[in-house]
């Protein structure tokens, strides 16, 4: 279906990345405009009814429905089969030239009266009126419920959540029949001087024949055993020595609105004894004080570990001082003045400092402390119902405020530059939000398939159909005009008929994994699936599938050496196809 607010999106929207530095004709690049401080009580869109009235464009909601066999649930449904009913959705815009706009929702097929195959989201600025049909008699209402504009910017106002349960009724007994369930948002639109500077269509996308390899926070996750800290400067700027294309990290909006580079949804420190708090309850100083406690007791251990095991304290005691002293290092200046000496292998030479660390930067301090040349994929972290359950806080912001306040960070601080940017998150509404605010960079919506039954909802909320469900993330990804899909490796290896439909779907595809840190791994998805990028941990470091988790460091192969191999195989791979089509044509 037409979105009337949606700006155009081009084809190029799927050739991958794109920079910020010619979006506004005759604007000076060091142009800083800053967002007007919300009030707690208020959404974004009433300190920005302004530029809407400027730009004549409204704030408008969003709400995904589902198909009513999933959606509605009836009291009496006198064993009636999801396929004896039908919803049909009345969409209403406020304006004097508005007019009324129906869609009908079928299981297992949606479209809209008169404009051929519509999707599951669907869009108002005023309200919506959802009546549930008998299939057999369309003129038979069972029960229906009207949603209005002003409602839902209530709801959003004083909560983080994207679900909603409405009560239907019948329209002339009033008795009420059922309940649907609905996932929303409200998106207010930026400012003019935003609004022009992330408009699209996309220019200057990034293309390559060559896959994509992106650092996974870096040059690679904790988890997976870096050497330097995850989600650090170190990382980043070891990762573009390195040759990765990109790098993927997590950003955060803290209490006090301040974009933190960070992964984990809490974080953990003590302080006589343990306390774990969640992020979006921290400003930035809290934030920051509690990391470097949890560092130096990291830290301590370590150290206290080494020494333990050494056969030569005193030795041990200066290489220890020398690494305490470089480790410290957490202020975006420091990093910087160490990356950029004369030495270009320091990270290298220090290889006893086992998880070397750095502060936690702001999305500023990356923008401004990384090459140029380095890609950035922002995966913006948004709590679940389920986190906010677990940790409740007055603090999490809205979907609005944590798009405007990274947004504004990226053309404040990244307008000059030639870096090419993308978007990723979880939270498939967030992902609706940075589509509609700006069309200048592509949007990927994250997924984690194969793994709802290990994993609690706190970073996914997998009761969501699109979280839940591959075809429907699909559908969700073509509908909301997303550019792409980045999935588990393992499990798209093995749903390889899901992946073709990504691209038949001109859909990007990206994954992550273990299996992405293998050479084989890379190739098998480069030969096989087609899949555009590849996010990596250990990213100097490939090993082969046949190789022992103790493989010695010399048998390891640097992404120069993989590349290699990887363009070799896709050369053969070429030959070979352009051979049997000369077969087929003889």
């Amino acid at each position: 279906m037409s979105h009337p607010t949606a700006r155009p999106v081009t084809a190029s929207s799927h050739n991958s990345w794109s920079s910020i530095s010619d979006t506004v004709s005759g604007g000076s690049p060091e142009r800083k405009v800053a967002f007007e401080d919300e009030e707690e009580s208020h959404v974004v869109e009433d300190s920005s009814s302004e530029s809407e009235v400027e730009d004549g464009v409204a704030s408008r909601c969003h709400i995904f429905v589902e198909a009513p066999g999933d959606c509605v649930e009836l009291i009496d449904d006198d064993n009636a089969t999801s396929n004896d009913y039908f919803l049909r959705v009345t969409l209403f815009d406020s304006g004097e030239d508005s007019r009324a706009r129906k869609v009908v929702i079928r299981n297992g097929d949606t479209s809209e009266e008169g404009c051929g195959p519509s999707a599951e989201c669907l869009s108002f600025s005023e309200s919506a009126t959802i009546e549930l049909v008998r299939a057999e008699s369309p003129e038979d209402i069972i029960g229906r419920t009207t949603i209005g504009f002003e409602d839902l910017s209530e709801i959003q106002s004083c909560s983080s959540t994207n679900l909603i349960v409405r009560e239907l009724y019948h329209p002339t007994s009033w008795r009420k029949v059922g309940t649907i369930d609905l996932r929303f948002v409200v998106i207010a639109q930026l400012s003019e001087y935003y609004h022009e500077a992330l408009g699209g269509p996309l220019s200057n996308a990034r293309q390559t024949k060559d896959v994509m390899i992106i650092g996974h926070r870096g040059i690679g996750s904790d988890e997976q055993g870096s050497r330097i800290r995850e989600n650090t400067l170190l990382a980043f700027n070891q990762a573009a020595k390195y040759g990765a294309n990109a790098v993927e990290f997590d950003v955060f909006l803290t209490s006090d609105k301040q974009p933190m580079v960070y992964h984990d949804l809490q974080i953990t420190a003590s302080y006589g004894q343990s306390v774990t708090l969640p992020i979006t309850a921290l400003s930035k100083e809290g934030l920051t004080t509690m990391d470097e406690t949890s560092r130096s007791r990291k830290d301590r251990r370590h150290h206290q570990a080494r020494s333990r095991r050494s056969v030569a304290p005193v030795a041990l005691s200066k290489n220890s001082r020398r690494a305490t002293s470089f480790v410290t290092y957490n202020r975006c200046e420091s990093s910087l003045g160490l990356l950029r000496g004369n030495s270009s292998s320091e990270v290298e030479q220090r290889s006893s400092v086992i998880n070397m660390h750095d502060g936690l930067p702001t999305l500023r301090c990356v923008l401004e402390g990384t090459p140029n040349s380095l890609g950035a994929l922002v995966e913006i972290k948004y709590p679940t119902p389920e986190t906010v359950r677990r940790f409740p806080s007055r603090s999490c912001h809205s979907r609005n405020t944590v798009v405007d306040v990274i947004l504004q960070d990226v053309v404040n601080f990244g307008m000059s530059q030639e870096r090419m940017f993308m978007f990723s998150s979880f939270d498939p509404e967030l992902c609706v939000t940075l589509r509609r605010k700006q069309a200048r960079f592509p949007v990927i919506f994250n997924v984690w398939f194969g793994y709802e039954d290990e994993h609690d909802n706190t970073e996914v909320d997998f009761t969501d159909v699109r979280n839940a469900n591959p075809y429907a993330a699909i559908d969700f990804c073509v509908a909301t005009e997303l550019t792409g899909i980045c999935g588990e490796v393992n499990w798209i290896m093995n749903n390889k008929e899901w992946a073709k439909e990504c691209k038949r779907k001109d859909l990007l595809l990206y994954t992550y994994g273990e299996e992405n840190s293998t050479v084989e791994g890379v190739d098998t998805q480069i030969r096989r699936l087609g899949v555009d990028g590849c996010i990596v941990d250990n990213i100097n470091r490939f090993k082969s599938v046949k190789d022992s988790p103790e493989v010695e460091e010399e048998a390891l192969l640097t992404l120069a050496k993989a590349r290699k191999r990887w363009a070799l195989t896709r050369r053969q791979s070429m030959a070979c196809f352009a051979a049997l089509h000369a077969d087929d044509d003889n």
